[in-house]
């Protein structure tokens, strides 16, 4: 198991830090990038302004404020389109510096003989270490993270969207449908039925209903727009189906055809 030294926050992350302070912009992170290079336990780490042997980049996954100083990021490193194996023995995280580009903003290395080995792809599974880095910083609420599209996501990332999604299609399953029919029909937790007496002519049965809106009051602004109250059962009135925009004065649902 890979046993990595402190992560060192270098002299020109430092003074990223400063400037953020001074001019009052935001500290941006932009990737994560990982190498071969190999460091002595002794070696200075905070004058170091490139990996010694850089292999590969990898967007940043996720993002989250710890406190205060400190924010979390996390990154996949995955030997997807690696061709030559070797053995990760630097991380580097990088920042966007206003006057000098991306820099190395922090630096993180293995003791000797003790990085992980990372194999070529062999063509059908791939292998992938989940990083989570913590990085310190002078105020967390002004720190972003570069975009990135080709940043994988996380197992617990990816899970949780699911879930969000899986609720979201829960509540909207909850709304029920639009019957229209006889008082008598059959209807379902959160069906809203427009009551017509006798049988519906087929001209309505093509109507739109995109028109048609739901809601505790009427929408502001959206007067050409008709709309029902949840939970309210009309009896007044009648459904008129049309060409135009017109609305007989007993009409409660105009469907536009």
């Amino acid at each position: 198991m890979a046993q990595f030294r402190k992560a060192v926050l270098t002299e020109k992350g430092l003074a990223l830090i400063q400037k953020t302070q001074i001019q009052e912009i935001k500290l941006e992170f932009t990737k994560i990038a990982t190498g071969a290079g190999e460091y002595g336990e002794t070696e200075e780490l905070k004058d170091i302004t490139a990996l010694k042997d850089k292999r590969q980049e990898f967007g940043i996954s996720s993002f989250s404020v710890i406190d205060p100083k400190t924010v979390k990021m996390s990154a996949a490193i995955t030997n997807i389109e690696l061709l030559t194996p070797y053995f990760i023995g630097e991380i580097g995280v990088y920042a966007l510096d206003p006057d000098e580009g991306e820099i190395l903003y922090s630096l993180a290395v293995a003791y000797p003989g003790k990085a992980d080995y990372l194999p070529a792809y062999n063509g059908s599974v791939p292998v992938s270490v989940y990083l989570d880095t913590y990085q310190a910083v002078s105020d967390a609420k002004n720190v972003t993270v570069q975009a990135n599209l080709g940043a994988y996501a996380l197992a617990k990332d990816f899970n949780a969207l699911q879930n969000k999604v899986e609720e979201l299609q829960s509540q909207i399953s909850k709304l029920g449908r639009v019957r229209i029919g006889p008082a008598e029909t059959e209807l379902e937790t959160g069906d809203t039925l427009f009551i017509v007496d006798g049988v519906i002519a087929e001209k309505f049965e093509a109507a739109s209903y995109s028109n048609m809106v739901f809601s505790n009051s009427p929408p502001e602004g959206e007067s050409e727009k008709y709309w029902a109250d949840f939970g309210t059962n009309i009896t007044d009135g009648k459904l008129s189906v049309s060409e135009e925009e017109t609305v007989p004065d007993d009409t409660v649902f105009l469907a536009k055809v």
